[in-house]
């Protein structure tokens, strides 16, 4: 198991920070639920630690193509209701990323030490939905994805 490590930097607003997701098959493709084994979902800001565990059973992995890129901890049916009424959610707001991990199924080990540029207009953040605040967020950066 593989933990993968998403380090923003020079945000246009907001903060500079790092989430890791633990416990992931690097073969397994980034959006296929099943490539997650209890994942936890860590921070490097002081007082946060881990946030909300991944693994098959209940949550999701979903992408709004050339938007952005979410990892929830509940499953939502999309077709209906875009956001969870409880629980966490990681939101990547990069074009690219979204085309990686949804429309060309990458591994994570494919997303091994690239970068991508975050857009300007949207935060970047962990949502609370239980408490309706955003712990981390930023708009822009470069966003760099190890995997190891």
């Amino acid at each position: 198991m593989a933990t993968a490590t998403f380090a923003l930097t020079l945000p246009s607003e907001g903060m500079e920070w790092t989430i890791s997701i633990t416990n992931i098959d690097g073969e397994g493709q980034v959006k296929d639920i099943s490539s997650y084994s209890s994942s936890a979902v860590n921070s490097s800001v002081p007082n946060l630690g881990s946030l909300f565990t991944i693994d098959s059973d209940n949550n999701a992995v979903n992408g709004y193509p050339g938007y952005y890129v979410t990892w929830r901890s509940t499953v939502l049916n999309m077709s209906h209701n875009q956001y969870p009424s409880t629980g966490f959610s990681f939101d990547i707001w990069s074009s690219i990323l979204c085309e990686d991990v949804i429309t060309n199924n990458n591994t994570w080990n494919d997303l091994n030490n690239k970068t991508y540029t975050l857009n300007t207009n949207k935060h970047t953040l962990i949502y609370n939905y239980d408490n309706y605040y955003a712990p981390i967020w930023s708009k822009g950066g470069t966003l760099r994805i190890t995997v190891a």
